[in-house]
């Protein structure tokens, strides 16, 4: 369809001054038309009732994986739209599994999704997957491949990304993260760096970074590389890099978002930019389960709903450039996430098994998917943990 009026939802998007406002949306060709009270339908248009209901622009995961040595669509892992648009997400940004000479098997597999799907280009090999345990060429890393890559496919390569971890690039790191810096400045790319196991020291390496990119994982629970003291102060190499503009983010993941650590942290005012899942085959089933969930958790914690949504639609749609994207407001695709907010009393687990109360619970019920022409609107069915489910 091309024109969809949606009816009687709250609008959250502090960044265009929504705070929990009741409003129309009307869409029309893919793209917000106009948004007002009381707004009339027209000949010929669909009426999408929300009353009830919560809209925010299409919330933006920008940490998620469908490829890798153990996780190919092809083979029957989920794709974009399985952690996407069915749980509530409309874009989402592939962290690091693409590599520069994959772009082309990379692109058609975007073409076939409902979901919004950009990528940040790996930085530890120029085809396939990065080796684990393996010694990286890293002479082979050569800027050309990378441009070539951003070129051909200018809509779709939206970053770098270095996994930072003893399992994967060790104390190759220091000098992976140097080059991949440096291809970012010439490709004008923010990079973003996992931080995991030792080695590498992460404040031997936030200092690389720039302003702009993105350190992820930046609340997991391996105490001998913490970004905090024990008492959650953040390390001086974390504290001046978020100081000179370096995002700070969430990133889930399978084994990397601690329940006491991101207390201890935001207790000493260390609170994320941007709230990310990690999520792909392993972990999208718990402790992960969609993006909701995890803005959910850290609610339960503190944050504002308000918050919450502003972390993953205007700062994701700002780090990562993404036009007409993260807002609310005529001109913009009409991606939107409408979800509502469930009272109740779940335990829901950290990456290490521990469990925390939650008492409230955003559950997305539709994405709405504009796209120059068309609108499309999905259900969502996934991404809810065993307890929360109907």
């Amino acid at each position: 369809m091309n024109k969809l009026l949606v009816k009687g939802g709250t609008l959250i998007d502090p960044a265009q001054g929504y705070f929990q406002t009741k409003m129309d949306i009307l869409l029309e060709e893919g793209l917000i038309r106009q948004i007002g009270p009381d707004l009339a339908a027209g000949e010929d248009c669909p009426v999408l009732d929300a009353a009830g209901t919560y809209i925010s622009p299409g919330m933006i995961d920008i940490h998620i994986h469908t490829r890798g040595e153990t996780r190919k669509v092809s083979e029957g892992a989920p794709d974009a739209d399985d952690l996407g648009c069915r749980r509530g997400v409309t874009t989402v940004i592939e962290a690091g599994s693409t590599a520069p000479l994959d772009m082309e098997d990379f692109a058609a597999q975007a073409a076939r999704e409902k979901t919004r799907h950009f990528t940040m280009l790996g930085c530890h090999t120029v085809r396939g997957f990065a080796p684990h345990h393996q010694r990286l060429d890293l002479s082979s890393i050569r800027l050309e491949y990378f441009r070539a890559a951003k070129e051909m496919y200018p809509g779709l390569v939206k970053g770098l990304k270095c996994l930072c971890s003893g399992s994967l690039a060790g104390e190759q790191s220091y000098d992976l993260v140097k080059k991949a810096v440096e291809m970012g400045e010439a490709l004008d790319l923010p990079v973003m760096v996992h931080i995991g196991r030792f080695p590498p020291d992460p404040c031997q390496i936030l200092p690389l970074l720039r302003r702009g990119d993105v350190v992820t994982h930046s609340y997991h629970g391996k105490k001998e590389i913490s970004p905090y003291e024990e008492d959650g102060t953040p390390k001086e190499a974390f504290r001046a890099a978020r100081a000179r503009g370096v995002y700070i983010d969430v990133g889930h993941g399978k084994e990397s978002f601690s329940w006491p650590v991101y207390q201890r942290a935001v207790a000493k005012g260390f609170v994320p930019d941007s709230i990310s899942t990690d999520i792909y085959n392993a972990n999208m089933n718990g402790p992960v389960y969609s993006l909701a969930v995890v803005m959910s958790k850290l609610m339960a914690l503190g944050m504002s709903l308000e918050d919450a949504v502003t972390k993953v639609t205007t700062v994701p749609a700002a780090i990562y450039r993404l036009p007409l994207l993260g807002a609310l407001k005529p001109g913009y695709f009409g991606d939107l996430t409408i979800f509502t907010l469930e009272d109740g009393d779940w335990q829901l687990p950290d990456s290490y098994g521990e469990l925390q109360p939650v008492g409230r619970l955003i559950r997305p019920v539709k994405t709405v998917l504009g796209r120059p022409g068309s609108i499309q609107v999905v259900d969502c069915d996934a991404g809810m943990p065993p307890q929360a489910r109907p």
